[in-house]
């Protein structure tokens, strides 16, 4: 397909800071896609409004792809604003939903079916089987990362950053990074913080409303927890020994978290509950832990404090380079266009 055929319009959250794994997803997608098509970026927040009329009207896409969700409002949205460009351009363009995180309560799920678009992609299995039941058409496709930005440095350099950020240097630094609320299973980390030989940093997400409970919880356990923007986010995973993932609320995180696969593109030590599509793209071993309940997460760190284990997690994610899912989603473009 050309570029002049090829015409993208993406609805997803472009607010300023790229500090969350939704903003992430449409960030890189938009960046890379736009090197050879060209894309038209949509706030989710417009896509009620006129200013999106006016940009659709000019551009005429062929295909709308939300990036985010999916709830109920998604999916009409999607429709709605398919169903305008063909009443104002003539042509009514393929829709295509990323299911990042779906929540569709149970008795609304036959309502979304009418605004069902030409196809979803799904990350876990237990969505793609949802959304097959509702008849909707299906692809899996996964989220990437940053495989350049995102990489492991040498032990003088782990020691420098702790410097620049004013950590121990000689501690043992379990991290976590994300949303600070109860359905990220958070409470673990008070007990591994009674060892002090370990320090625990939490990296609170500034897109989401922290839990002010559970940050109390956490400083009160010894835990460090930092609520700020950092540009330079991947240089707290590369000054750190391990990355603890303990969510198991379905509503606690993305299918398939960005910080689990960052964390291993810097060739850490990853301990993560069976969450979301995780096992279905990644094989435990060398060097990454799933575990049934947040109770074996303390034996598992003090396994990897011992050094038994051979870290090679970031060999794991390198198929999942951003550039080779925007290949993918291309792929999957084509097919919805005949090419």
């Amino acid at each position: 397909m050309t570029c002049a055929m090829f015409r993208i319009c993406i609805i997803g959250n472009f607010s300023s800071l790229v500090d969350e794994g939704m903003k992430k997803i449409a960030y890189y997608l938009t960046r890379l896609l736009s090197e050879n098509y060209p894309v038209l970026p949509v706030h989710v927040k417009d896509i009620f409004s006129r200013i999106l009329h006016g940009k659709v009207n000019g551009f005429k896409p062929n295909i709308i792809f939300y990036v985010g969700g999916p709830s109920l409002v998604s999916f009409i949205a999607l429709k709605m604003t398919a169903t305008y460009c063909a009443i104002t351009t003539g042509e009514y363009p393929k829709t295509v939903l990323f299911a990042l995180h779906p929540a569709v309560p149970y008795a609304l799920r036959k309502l979304a079916v009418l605004f069902k678009p030409d196809i979803v992609l799904v990350q876990s299995c237990e969505s793609e089987d949802m959304f097959k039941e509702l008849g909707m058409t299906t692809s899996f496709l996964p989220v990437g990362v940053d495989i350049q930005r995102f990489k492991p440095v040498t032990h003088l350099r782990k020691k420098k950053l702790r410097q620049k950020y004013g950590l121990d240097k000689s501690a043992f630094i379990v991290l976590h990074v994300g949303p600070v609320r109860r359905n990220r299973g958070l409470e673990i980390l008070t007990r591994i913080s009674k060892n002090k030989q370990i320090c625990v940093l939490v990296v609170a997400s500034t897109s989401m409303p922290i839990e002010p409970d559970v940050v109390v919880m956490l400083r009160r356990a010894g835990c460090i927890v930092w609520h700020r923007y950092f540009p330079d986010i991947h240089e707290l995973y590369q000054l750190s020994d391990l990355y603890v993932f303990p969510v198991l609320d379905k509503l606690g995180s993305i299918e398939l978290p960005l910080s689990v696969m960052e964390a291993m593109a810097c060739n850490l030590p990853v301990i993560s509950t069976r969450f979301g599509a995780l096992p279905r793209i990644l094989k435990e071993g060398e060097g990454l832990f799933f575990i049934n309940d947040v109770n074996e997460l303390t034996s598992k760190i003090e396994q990897i404090r011992s050094g038994k284990p051979i870290v090679k997690t970031r060999r794991k994610i390198l198929d999942f380079s951003w550039k080779n899912i925007c290949d993918a989603l291309v792929r999957n473009f084509q097919n919805l266009l005949g090419e």
